[in-house]
Formats: C-alpha cells, structure tokens, sequence
C-alpha cells in the first residue's frame, strides 16, 4: 500500500512540476501577442503625442504673430491719425490764411525779394502736404493688408487649436487604451506567476509528505512571498526612475516656441492628475509663473537639477524627496492651457539644459 501511495505521490510531484510549463508553453504565443499589442498601443501614443507638441507650438507661434500684428496695427493707426490732423491743419490755414502762413502771405508781391521767398515757402509747404497725403494713402493701403494678415493668422490659430483638440482627443483615448492593455498584460503575468509559485509550494509539500510516510507531519512551507509594494514608478535604470509612467512622449528638444524661444525639454503628455514621481532622491523647491506654471525643481543627490512644469497640484512643497516618491500631479498650468502634460528638463551639473529625451526613452 505503502509502495502505490509513493507512486502516486510521485505521479502528483511530476505533474504539479510538468503542467506549469505546459500551460506557460502553450500561452507563450498569447503572451508574446499581449506583448506586441502593449507595444503598438504605447507607440502609436507616441506618434499622436509627437503631432501634439508640433501643434501646441504652431498655437504658441500664431499667438506671437497675432500680438505682433495688433501692435504694428495700433502703430499704424496713431500715425495715421497724426497725419490726418496735419493735413486738415494745413487745409484749415490755408482756407483761413491763418497762422504761421500770414506773415509770408502778406509779403510784397511787387517786391521781387519777397516774391521769390514766398514761391519758396508756399512750394515747401506744398512738398510736405503731399508728402503727408502720400505717406498717409500708402499707410492706409498697409493698415488693410495687416487687418487681413490679422484675420488670416487669428483664422490658422483657431484650425490649429480645432486640430490640437482632435489630436489631444484622439491621444487621451490611445493612452487609456495603452495603459488597458499595459494593466491587462501586467495582470496576466501576476496571475501566471502565482499560478507557477503555486505549483512548485505544492510540489514541495508533496515531496514531504512521500519523505514523511502516511504518518508523517504535514505542514505549509511558510515560504509563500506576497506581493511587492512599490512606488508605482517602474524600475530603476541608469540610477533613475521614470518620472511619469504610462505618459506618451516624443523628441521635440530645440523646436521653435514663443516670444523667440527653442523647446528646452520633453512634453510628457498625460490625463489630468497623473502621478509624477521623483525621477532621483535629492532636495525639492516648488515655484510658479506665467509661462511654466506650478513646476517643481528636485536638487537630485547626483548633483544634477531635474524640472517639471505645468504641474497640475503640489503633493511636496520643500525638503528632502527620496527616488519614487510622489510630488506632484500633471496639469496644464501656465501657457499650456487645454494640452495636460509635463515639461521635463535635465540640467547637469545645475547647468544650461540638455535633451532629456534619449533619458526618458531608456527609463520609461
């Protein structure tokens, strides 16, 4: 009896060992399937998220040349109005013959000398009415071409935000997709992984029982690991950590942005409230503006200074921060009105900033 018990036994060890593997080899393909869709949905994200930034920055540069325009304009009309009121002077005078004309105008006509001043004066002063009638025709043609110029400009700004709303619409959903499909895939390895810890915990306690006999004590291994508590933040690579998970990212590094600027960053695109992490440990500063918005400056103990802009709240507001730890929340803040996201800056040293992007490529 003894001898068909360990048989059995036996038989329980093998299978508890082989049928693991033969359910991983036969969802292997499944797995790899998951895998590739995760891929496709995170760089397709990319792709909307590179059209994105393209699109906020034409909005940016169409706003400089609007207020550009507005200010020639209101130029433009002063002068005009300036000349308007010289040339109805000089009309009112010489209707009147009033003002500094007089003197000139009561001259001698039978005087040669005083003839030949007031031709002089009468020819310049005709000289500097027509000069102002000209300039004053020619500046009344460039206040029409610049109203138009306005109206076509103020025209490609709102396509542009009408596009930036599709575009912003379109990768809200791709993200929420990726990030199904990242949760899905995640689950699926958590539930195999058990599945697998299970099998062995078994094949270990069945294995006791046949080295104890029929007799034998019988009690659980006590090895069973729980899950691991964690940052949210991904693994650790090249000393960092990814600051925005999930977020959808292209290289924009040294595009044109307004008021003459270049692009001095990585615009991690994100929902609303999406978790930013401490990229590194290191000392923390909060600060606000127009431009950046609620941004958030980590002093990383690797003695370089990591930004993040357009943040949506504070969840730090100063001190020490460890690598992982939550700070803040992704916003639209500052001049990024409507398109959520954090602008992400590495300065070396504390220094001038480099593109962070081949950084966030590797770690997130």
């Amino acid at each position: 009896m003894r001898v068909v018990q360990r048989v059995l036994v036996a038989a329980f060890v093998c299978s508890a060992a082989v049928l693991p593997a033969q359910s991983a080899a036969g969802s292997g393909d499944d797995l790899a399937a998951a895998k590739q869709r995760v891929a496709e949905a995170r760089a397709a994200a990319n792709d909307i998220a590179a059209k994105v930034t393209t699109t906020y920055g034409q909005v940016q540069l169409l706003g400089d040349e609007i207020i550009s325009v507005e200010a020639r304009i209101a130029d433009g009309r002063a002068r005009a109005d300036d000349l308007r009121a010289s040339v109805r002077r000089r009309a009112l005078n010489a209707y009147t013959g009033s003002s500094e004309e007089d003197g000139v105008l009561l001259l001698d006509d039978d005087d040669p000398g005083d003839l030949v001043r007031r031709n002089e004066y009468l020819e310049k002063v005709n000289a500097r009415d027509n000069a102002a009638v000209s300039e004053l025709h020619a500046l009344s043609e460039d206040l029409e071409d610049q109203r138009t110029n306005l109206d076509e400009t103020k025209k490609a700004q709102e396509s542009a935000l009408d596009q930036l709303k599709a575009e912003q619409a379109k990768l809200d959903g791709l993200l929420a997709e990726a990030q199904a499909a990242e949760t899905a895939l995640e689950e699926r390895l958590a539930r195999e992984s058990a599945a697998r810890q299970a099998a062995e915990e078994a094949a270990e306690e069945a294995a006791r029982r046949s080295k104890a006999g029929p007799s034998g004590p019988s009690s659980g291994s006590g090895n069973g690991s729980g899950p691991s508590s964690g940052s949210g933040n991904g693994q650790v690579i090249g000393g960092l950590v990814c600051p925005l998970p999930g977020s959808a990212f292209s290289d924009s590094w040294g595009a044109p942005r307004s008021g003459g600027r270049t692009h001095q960053g990585t615009d991690m695109m994100a929902p609303y409230g999406a978790p930013n992490y401490a990229v590194i440990g290191g000392s923390v500063s909060t600060s606000q503006s127009s431009g950046g918005g609620n941004t958030i400056t980590i002093a990383g103990n690797d003695g370089n200074a990591y930004l993040y802009l357009h943040l949506q709240t504070f969840v730090v507001s100063g001190g020490s921060v460890s690598q992982g730890q939550l700070v803040a929340t992704t916003g639209d803040t500052g001049n990024a009105t409507g398109v959520p996201h954090t602008h992400f800056e590495i300065h070396p040293g504390g220094g001038a900033a480099i593109n962070p992007y081949p950084t966030l490529a590797s770690i997130c």
